[in-house]
């Protein structure tokens, strides 16, 4: 992460306090996810270890641990770059752009990628989100506009 972006994420906190907390809130919970997640191969892997032990016993052999899960730089760097892309899209307060590029970022998604996200380990994040968004276009047709 750059100067820049550290900046923007100062620019959050000052600004938009209550979404900087959400924000912090949501890499805590990424972190506890990896921590559960490391915590669970530690635990296999004594397991494993020591089954192999008693199969094993005449046979000397070094301990195999369990390599470490790496830490989950890339869904912290997504929640900084996504609070960092709507604070700088509440700046620019350009209503074409936001609708334009909101329709070319959502073409990357097939009802097939949507399903395995909601699926995934942040589901509930994205069903709010495919909720939010439909709310809006229900509004908006609501509204009549053409």
């Amino acid at each position: 992460m750059g100067h820049g972006e550290i900046r923007e994420i100062r620019k959050l906190a000052s600004a938009l306090p209550e979404r900087f907390e959400e924000v912090v809130e949501e890499v805590r919970e990424v972190v506890t996810r990896w921590r559960s997640l490391e915590g669970q191969a530690a635990e296999a892997a004594e397991v494993v270890e020591g089954a192999r032990e008693e199969e094993e016993e005449e046979e000397e052999e070094e301990s195999q641990e369990a390599p470490p899960i790496p830490f989950p730089k890339n869904e912290v760097r997504r929640v900084l770059d996504i609070a960092i892309d709507a604070r700088r899209s509440r700046d620019r307060n350009d209503a074409e752009l936001a609708i334009r590029t909101a329709m070319e970022k959502l073409r990357l998604v097939t009802p097939e990628r949507l399903q395995a996200l909601v699926s995934g380990p942040n589901g509930e994040r994205i069903r709010a989100a495919v909720d939010e968004i439909a709310r809006w276009v229900t509004a908006v047709n609501a509204a009549g506009i053409e």
